[in-house]
């Protein structure tokens, strides 16, 4: 985190020596999705939930004619909900799950062709994703004795592995220029290299390794920036 703040605060402070600065907004759709549960098992019966939009900031710095670098912030929420999970005879447990998912792509950028009003351009770069604000909250509700449900909150859930990832970038889009204003539409791939969540469920017996909540390691997301 600290280098990503690192590189957030050179470029804010290149435009002084900089041909060209650019800082603006930018938002978009996942294609695919961050979180995916699979068959379950009879311990665990999860169901994933995403807000299907990505908001953030971006900013990007001229170096020559073609070439630019940039880095964005981008920010999408995310949860899920685990039911079923219990103790035969005992007690039966649900949880919540909630994130914020902060993610910094630091890119390269290059203009293939640099028109006074359409520029097609590539991207390749880097990025590191961060899970922030992670709560679980689990309610039991026990089967003897007659007690009332209780619920607590839990950190770190069970099932995740990290709360970082890094990945590698690339992708491509369209910069439509009107005077100072840069519109630019893309469309974005990222591999990530581990995942935040692995597959927690065990192994059942003539069922064998049944799948259960992973995180994705190939993202693909439509974005489209707006700077001056």
């Amino acid at each position: 985190m600290r280098s990503i703040a690192a590189v957030l605060v050179l470029l804010t402070a290149v435009p002084a020596g900089a041909q060209q600065f650019w800082f603006g907004v930018k938002g978009g759709v996942p294609v695919t999705q961050l979180l995916t549960a699979g068959l379950g098992d009879p311990f665990n019966a999860y169901t994933v939930y995403t807000n299907p939009y990505i908001v953030g900031a971006t900013a990007e710095v001229r170096l020559t004619r073609g070439l630019s670098i940039g880095v964005d912030a981008l920010l999408r929420h995310w949860s899920y909900v685990d039911r079923g999970k219990y103790v035969p005879g005992f007690s039966v447990f649900s949880s919540r799950t909630t994130a914020n998912d902060w993610e910094f792509p630091l890119f390269a950028r290059y203009r293939l062709r640099r028109g006074k009003t359409v520029s097609p351009f590539v991207n390749a770069g880097a990025a590191v994703d961060w899970l922030q604000g992670m709560r679980q909250s689990t309610t039991v509700t026990y089967f003897i004795g007659g007690s009332t449900p209780t619920t607590f909150s839990t950190y770190p859930p069970q099932e995740l592995q990290r709360r970082t990832t890094a990945g590698v970038v690339g992708g491509g889009g369209v910069d439509l220029k009107w005077g100072r204003v840069h519109v630019e539409p893309e469309v974005r791939y990222t591999y990530w290299t581990r995942r935040h969540f692995g597959n927690p469920s065990p192994v059942i017996p003539g069922l064998g390794y049944v799948p259960g909540l992973a995180s994705g390691r190939n993202q693909v997301d439509v974005l489209l920036g707006i700077t001056f």
